[in-house]
């Protein structure tokens, strides 16, 4: 091969190579047929969404991959079986109310968009965290006016709380929205974080959860975005209120069961698990240590399959299907903003069904 020719070759692989990654960046792009049984059904359902008869088989699933240069059909076959068979096992997955939470109807190779089509906003909460997965969070993150990303924390929040057992009025369940008091969102690691900004919500974060004393830097600043990895807080108390005394107030260690949550949009998070350090955060940005070690809490609007064992070792993970699982009697308000911006998301595709 030639110098000429070699050069050839390059500049043509580095062509395909970008024309991939821009067409990677679409809500619809057709995914190899090794991306894994989530990836091939997300894509199945985001096609019934925009089919005229709102239905997608395996046949159609087959010919798009088969468009963009896929094997033979022979081939296909296992990795299309494990998509639809991971179709059916979200319906399991979201737990004895999944009609209620999921759009679609699974049958054989075979899904379709439920009639009559969501129509009303809590309809729309499993297509928000469908959406907010396959979209580039980085780029495409906003719509109608809402952030996606920020409403994802908030929805965590709702969830976490339910997790921890809370009920209607219980007010022995409480938690905060701790990350978009911080910096922003698209912070690299290396990025510094204001500090004023940083230590009054550590301040208030220890108020309310009457743990940890308040803000003491261990280490001068600058503080990096990489040491302040922390969305979501969530505590339950005791009815005995320890820290409200008088007295008993300027030692704000009391014990509790706390939980110190990631959230995550997109489908590239899998390297970020583990980064928060529950035990570390608290010993560098709180006076004291909270009684009780929080419990690491990783929440993504992706399905995630595998590695399973090896991530959740160092987390409690809460991925698609476990969010929506624990999605009960959430804020209007805030089920009216997720399904705002996911209706804004469809009509930016040219999706609009509903009334």
């Amino acid at each position: 091969m030639t110098a000429r020719s070699r050069v050839a070759k390059k500049t043509t692989a580095k062509k395909a190579s970008k024309k991939n990654a821009a067409r990677r960046k679409r809500l619809y792009y057709t995914p190899s047929a090794q991306a894994g049984a989530a990836v091939l059904a997300d894509f199945a359902e985001l096609l019934a969404l925009r089919r005229e008869d709102f239905q997608v088989s395996g046949r159609h699933i087959m010919t798009a991959l088969e468009r963009i240069g896929e094997e033979d059909e022979e081939a296909l076959e296992r990795p299309l079986n494990d998509a639809f068979q991971e179709l059916a096992i979200r319906v399991l997955h979201l737990g004895p109310d999944a009609r209620d939470r999921y759009p679609f109807e699974v049958s054989g190779d075979l899904l379709q968009l439920r009639m009559p089509h969501p129509s009303v906003d809590k309809d729309f909460l499993y297509l928000f965290l469908l959406l907010a997965t396959r979209l580039n969070m980085k780029r495409s993150r906003k719509h109608g006016g809402l952030d996606g990303a920020e409403l994802f924390e908030h929805l965590c929040l709702e969830v976490a709380k339910r997790y921890w057992g809370a009920v209607q009025n219980d007010e022995r369940v409480d938690g905060v929205v701790f990350g978009t008091a911080r910096y922003n969102r698209d912070a690299a690691d290396d990025d510094e974080v204001d500090e004023n900004k940083f230590s009054a919500a550590v301040e208030s974060l220890c108020e309310a959860m009457r743990e940890g004393n308040g803000y003491r830097a261990k280490d001068p600043p600058p503080i990096k975005a990489k040491d302040a990895k922390l969305d979501v807080v969530v505590w339950r108390d005791f009815a005995d209120q320890r820290g409200k005394d008088p007295v008993d107030k300027l030692r704000h260690r009391h014990g509790k069961l706390i939980g110190f949550g990631q959230c995550k949009t997109g489908s590239t998070w899998h390297d970020e698990v583990g980064k928060l350090d529950p035990e570390k955060f608290c010993a560098n940005w709180f006076h004291d240590l909270p009684l009780v070690r929080p419990v690491n809490l990783f929440f993504v609007t992706d399905r995630f399959l595998r590695p399973w064992h090896e991530k959740t070792q160092k987390v409690l993970l809460f991925d698609r299907c476990r969010v929506l699982e624990y999605a009960d009697q959430l804020p209007k308000d805030l089920v009216g903003k997720c399904a705002d911006w996911a209706r804004a998301v469809l009509v930016a595709h040219s999706v609009r069904w509903w009334k």
